[in-house]
């Protein structure tokens, strides 16, 4: 009997062993784990200290970079060009050659993503950014072009906006257009341009006084007024005033997109020393006192139906 006793207690001693060795090895694997579980969080939450913070930083600068340069921090992808898909109201964009009318066309295409179009259809620009420069149906389009050779023009336009310039970069430009065969970007030497210029200086600078004369005086509509010199200052500001006169539900986005892709396809490439060589080369002082003259009677102008002055100076005066 003692003996049956001591075997059973024996097997109990036995299985308790087991059990509270089982127990232990459990025990340790599952602190191990979990001190590994601990270094291991320990060392993400050290990467992530020195992550984080930079990745901060880089957001905190985009949006600083956003605020203080809107047009700089997203970019922006350019708008496929179209016609409306409802009548709009026929708008003039009126100028006299050489004042910026195809750069001034370009922002107001990308600003709504609707084609303007043109009363002369020039092929050229059909193919280089304008796909609609021969649409007729104008109410389909933001802005028709015209440079007022026929004066009944105006009277096809609900509205107008009036494209103004200093007359003689405006000449300048009309002047190496003319001398460059027509073209958009050709830059001709420049003793064909004072050629020309010798030929065309009269006749524009009674064309210039007309145009804005024709618009202020013969439109049916409202006349918003846009300075080339502004638009190269303060581009963003002269796109916000023009969106208000269109009312087409132009967004602030819209407008720094239109900024941020201002450039574009039809631009003669030439540097502001040389353009300064070609006025003081092209402009002899007989040109000089045209010059002022002409500037005169478009401020006067402009100051008369505007009620405001406009200062189109240049380098000569």
């Amino acid at each position: 009997m003692p003996k049956f006793r001591w075997n059973l207690r024996r097997r109990f001693c036995t299985k308790f062993f087991k059990v509270c060795l089982i127990f232990i090895v459990f025990t340790v694997i599952g602190n191990y784990l979990f001190l590994q579980s601990i270094r291991n969080n320990k060392e993400k939450q050290k990467a992530l200290k020195y992550t984080f913070p930079q990745r901060n930083l880089q957001v905190s600068t985009l949006i600083t970079s956003y605020k203080n340069n809107p047009t700089t921090s997203l970019p922006c992808k350019a708008k496929d060009i179209r016609l409306s898909d409802h009548a709009l109201p026929v708008t003039g964009l009126i100028s006299f050659p050489g004042s910026g009318n195809t750069w001034l066309r370009h922002l107001l295409q990308q600003l709504t993503g609707i084609g303007t179009s043109s009363v002369y259809c020039d092929r050229s620009l059909a193919t280089t950014g304008f796909p609609f420069e021969c649409e007729k149906r104008w109410n389909r389009t933001l802005a028709v072009k015209s440079h007022l050779f026929n004066v009944s023009d105006i009277h096809s336009f609900d509205r107008n906006i009036l494209l103004i310039r200093t007359p003689a970069d405006a000449f300048l430009s009309y002047f190496t257009y003319a001398a460059g065969s027509s073209s958009h970007t050709k830059v001709p030497s420049r003793q064909e341009i004072a050629r020309l210029g010798n030929i065309l200086i009269s006749p524009s600078a009674s064309w210039l006084v007309y145009n804005i004369n024709i618009t202020l005086t013969q439109s049916r509509g409202r006349v918003h007024v846009v300075q080339y010199e502004n638009l190269r200052t303060d581009l963003r500001k002269e796109l916000k005033d023009l969106s208000e006169f269109l009312q087409m539900g132009i967004t602030e986005q819209d407008i720094d997109c239109a900024v941020q892709l201002q450039e574009g396809s039809n631009h003669r490439q030439t540097n502001a020393s040389y353009h300064r060589e070609l006025l003081q080369y092209v402009f002899d002082g007989r040109k000089q006192e045209l010059l002022k003259t002409v500037t005169y009677h478009a401020e006067k102008l402009l100051q008369t139906y505007l009620n405001k002055h406009i200062d189109l100076s240049d380098v000569f005066r």
